[in-house]
């Protein structure tokens, strides 16, 4: 006969609800997609049940398209409330989650995923607390010029 540890049983039901929790609280558009569908396809089911805007595409905060090694990558930063960048730029990419499309296919979502992109890829989106930035920050360079004209 086997006998099990309540520590033991305690871990696996924490890990279980855990698990479910992380589910849950995934929107129900995110869910629906599916490794190797057309990037329209998931388009078209983040989109759904959204009014559209003109020129935007629905639940999409923000889009990057990167080239690394003969192939293309579309990052789409999904948003269940259906802000856009240029109207919220304080939104915060743990509020976000990436979708990964790679040569007009669907590879994966979630920042576990991007991470992995990012570090076989050198793909870089921040994901963390701090507000996406607004622009570029200036070289070190320009800055030295900048307060040397100050000065003069």
């Amino acid at each position: 006969m086997t006998s099990h540890s309540p520590r033991r049983a305690c871990l696996l039901c924490a890990t279980a609800l855990a698990a479910f929790a992380l589910t849950a609280c995934q929107d129900k558009r995110i869910r629906e997609l599916d490794v190797g569908i057309s990037r329209d396809s998931a388009i078209k089911i983040m989109a759904d049940g959204v009014q559209p805007k003109l020129d935007t595409i629905q639940n999409v905060y923000r889009h990057n398209r990167y080239f690394v090694q003969g192939r293309e990558f579309d990052i789409y930063m999904f948003d269940a409330e259906n802000r856009k960048f240029w109207e919220d730029p304080e939104v915060l990419d743990k509020e976000l989650t990436p979708v990964v499309v790679v040569d007009g296919k669907v590879e994966g979502w979630g920042w576990s995923h991007m991470d992995d992109v990012s570090s076989k890829y050198g793909i870089r989106l921040r994901a963390g607390t701090e507000p996406t930035p607004t622009a570029p920050a200036p070289a070190p360079a320009a800055l030295d010029s900048a307060k040397k004209a100050q000065r003069a």
